[in-house]
C-alpha cells in the first residue's frame, strides 16, 4: 500500500505568506513597541500575571489558526494505492523415457543423468506452478503427480533409473498416462513435456490416439528428441515427435548435448509463462476537515478568552 500526499489546489500554499507576515509583525514590531515602553518582551513572562501573560500570547493563536486555514484552503488529500496480484501457475508433467538407450554416453554422463538433472534445474525455475512426473520405457506409470512441493518433485526425479520397470519404448504410454493424471486439472494451462530417445516400440496405446486424448483435454506437448546419431542413424521418431508437438500446440526440439537440452528447457520456461492478475486500487480522501476544526477551535477560544475571563485586561 503507497499513500502519498497532495494538494488539491497548491497554489493556495502561496497564501502561507500571510502567516509568516503576521508572524513578523508580531515578533518584531511588536517587541519595538514594548521594548519603547519598557516592558518585559513577549517571551519573557516570569514578572507578568498570568492574565497578561496569555494576552500576549492570544496573538500567536490567530497565526496558528490562519496558518491551519491556508491549509484547508489549499485541501490536502491521501491517494492511497493498493496492488494485489494472484499468480496463476501452470500445471506440468515431465514425461522421461527411462529406457536402456537412455544409459547411452553422447550426453554426458549419459542421456537419463543428464535429462534428470537438467529437468530438476527446470522445476527449480518455475516456483508457481504444479510438477509431476511420469516415466516410461515398455510401460508407463505416474512417479509423482503434480505438486507445489518441488522439494518431493525434484526427489522423485532423482531417484530415476533404468530398470524399474520393463524395457522399450511406449511413447504412447507415457503420452496416455500424462494425459490422465493431467486431465482433471483446473488449470487454464497444461503442458507436458515429453523427453525421449528412442521409437515407439512398446505399450497398448499408439501415440497419435494418445495425442487425439491430449487435444480433447487442452494439453500441450513439447517433445524432446536426446542422442546423436549413430552410423548416421538417428534412433528417434522426429516425424511423430513433430506431429504429436504440432497437432497439441507445442513444439519439438531435438538435444544432442547437455548444453542444448539445457537451452531447450529453458526456451520451454519462456514459452510458457506465468499469468498474473493485478488489481490495483486508487482511492482519494480529503483531509482538510481536522485543520479546519483546530482553527475553529482556536478562534474561538481566543474569542471567548477576550471577551470574558480577560475581559479589561
Amino acid at each position: 500500500m503507497i499513500l502519498n500526499i497532495s494538494f488539491e489546489h497548491p497554489w493556495a500554499l502561496l497564501l502561507f505568506l500571510l502567516p509568516v507576515i503576521m508572524a513578523f509583525f508580531q515578533v518584531f514590531w511588536r517587541t519595538k513597541s514594548l521594548v519603547k515602553a519598557n516592558v518585559s518582551t513577549l517571551f519573557n513572562l516570569r514578572n507578568l500575571s498570568l492574565k497578561t501573560a496569555i494576552v500576549k500570547l492570544l496573538p500567536w493563536l490567530h497565526i496558528i489558526a490562519a496558518t491551519l486555514l491556508v491549509i484547508c484552503i489549499a485541501r490536502p488529500q491521501d491517494e492511497m494505492s493498493s496492488e494485489k496480484s494472484r499468480t496463476k501457475g501452470i500445471d506440468i508433467i515431465l514425461a522421461i523415457d527411462v529406457s536402456t538407450s537412455m544409459l547411452e554416453t553422447d550426453l554426458r554422463p549419459n542421456r537419463m543423468e543428464a535429462a534428470k538433472q537438467v529437468a530438476s534445474e527446470f522445476v527449480s525455475k518455475r516456483p508457481n506452478d504444479r510438477i509431476g512426473v511420469v516415466v516410461f520405457s515398455g510401460e508407463s506409470y505416474t512417479q509423482c503427480p503434480p505438486t507445489i512441493d518441488h522439494e518431493i518433485v525434484q526427489k522423485q526425479i532423482k531417484t530415476l533409473r533404468n530398470g524399474i520397470i520393463d524395457d522399450g519404448t511406449a511413447i504412447g504410454m507415457g503420452l496416455a498416462t500424462s494425459v490422465r493424471t493431467l486431465k482433471n486439472s483446473n488449470s487454464k494451462s497444461k503442458v507436458c513435456i515429453l523427453l525421449t530417445d528412442g521409437m515407439n516400440t512398446a505399450g497398448i496405446v499408439d501415440p497419435m490416439t494418445a495425442t487425439e486424448i491430449a487435444k480433447t483435454f487442452n494439453i500441450k506437448v513439447y517433445c524432446i528428441g536426446v542422442g546423436t546419431p549413430r552410423n548416421n542413424i538417428l534412433g528417434i521418431d522426429e516425424p511423430l515427435m513433430r506431429k504429436i508437438s504440432s497437432q497439441t500446440g507445442g513444439l519439438y526440439f531435438r538435444a544432442g548435448s547437455l548444453e542444448r537440452l539445457k537451452q531447450i528447457y529453458e526456451e520451454i520456461n519462456k514459452l510458457e509463462t506465468i499469468e498474473i492478475e493485478k488489481n490495483a486500487i486508487h482511492k482519494r480522501t480529503d483531509f482538510f476537515f481536522p485543520f479546519a476544526l483546530l482553527a475553529l477551535v482556536l478562534v474561538l477560544l481566543s474569542f471567548i478568552l477576550r471577551h470574558t475571563w480577560l475581559r479589561g485586561v
